[in-house]
């Protein structure tokens, strides 16, 4: 019974702190401060077992990644825009 309670403490706290991280990431994809804090939260949100919502963090997660793979996005958030990209 102990044990039952620990690990369900344990479990919350994990929620908890996860489901800051994607809070956090979410804000910074909104103010296009950080690329990596959003893709990061993005990726998060989709993982069924330590998202908060499991039912709706997997298509939002999804739309979030596919939003920012967009070269104006990218672009926003500070990156090279589409024609400063070079490969050599």
């Amino acid at each position: 019974m102990a044990v039952q309670l620990i690990l369900s403490g344990f479990q919350a706290a994990i929620g908890l702190v996860v489901s800051i991280l994607i809070l956090i990431g979410a804000l910074k994809m909104r103010r296009l401060e950080s690329q990596g804090w959003a893709t990061a939260a993005a990726v998060m949100a989709m993982i069924p077992c330590i998202s908060p919502c499991c039912i709706l963090g997997l298509p939002f997660g999804i739309w979030a990644l596919v939003a920012m793979g967009d070269p104006q996005v990218k672009s926003a958030f500070g990156g090279p825009a589409p024609s400063q990209v070079s490969f050599r």
